[in-house]
């Protein structure tokens, strides 16, 4: 507008005028210009402000996503430490009852063939010793007791059998 001013001023042939309205004219544009870089400068700040806050927001997530992942690992390697640790205290456990069975199965297996079978040889001797007497009565009523004490012996033996086993 003032530049228009300035243009009649001029066409009038008042100089001073059409100096006057056009250094207005200029202070204005500087003005309009100055207000513009301001904006400008506003707008970039505001952009620059808005890469810097999806920045953060990026790197916090990234942080959050470390350190659940780092959990995670952890949890894993707790997990199968666990996990390795029971199977070896499994496979231990499974050992010792086998060597324990193992164990028995020998003790029993001893037991049976020393303790069981003196007293039924015994027995089985003094039936054979009856048997084949010439006084079978006489000979059986020497024999009864012992024949009792093996017999007792024999029940005594088995009855310790029990017991182990129950154990």
């Amino acid at each position: 507008m003032y530049e228009t001013l300035a243009r009649v001023a001029i066409k009038s042939q008042e100089k001073d005028l059409a100096i006057q309205r056009l250094n207005e004219a200029l202070q204005i544009s500087k003005r309009q210009v100055m207000r513009l870089a301001d904006v400008d400068t506003i707008a970039a700040q505001i952009r620059l402000d808005e890469m810097q806050s999806g920045y953060l927001l990026k790197e916090e997530r990234f942080k959050r996503e470390k350190l659940w992942l780092i959990f995670s690992l952890v949890l894993a390697a707790l997990i199968s430490i666990t996990g390795g640790i029971l199977y070896r205290s499994i496979r231990q456990k499974r050992r010792l009852e086998q060597i324990l069975f193992e164990s028995q199965k020998s003790e029993l297996s001893y037991f049976n063939s020393h303790h069981l079978r003196r007293h039924v040889a015994n027995i089985l001797g003094i039936v054979d010793m009856i048997r084949h007497s010439a006084l079978p009565y006489e000979t059986y009523a020497e024999a009864e007791p012992h024949l009792f004490r093996a017999t007792e012996d024999l029940d005594q033996s088995i009855r310790e059998i029990t017991a182990k086993l129950g154990d």
